[in-house]
């Protein structure tokens, strides 16, 4: 288990990301990105990473 797994809010990644928030919460539902935690979504920031890199 990674005990320093660093987590990013819906906010962070669209910063990141430069999409919308729309956008966003279309991809997480889609099962493209992040992890439901209760009623928010959180997203692994190595997941943000990768999925930059293959832009």
């Amino acid at each position: 288990m990674d005990t320093n797994l660093q987590v990013l809010t819906s906010k962070e990644v669209q910063q990141l990301l430069r999409i919308s928030k729309q956008t966003l919460h279309r991809w997480s539902n889609a099962g493209k990105l992040g992890t439901r935690v209760g009623r928010r979504w959180k997203y692994r920031a190595d997941e943000i990473e990768e999925l930059l890199k293959s832009k």
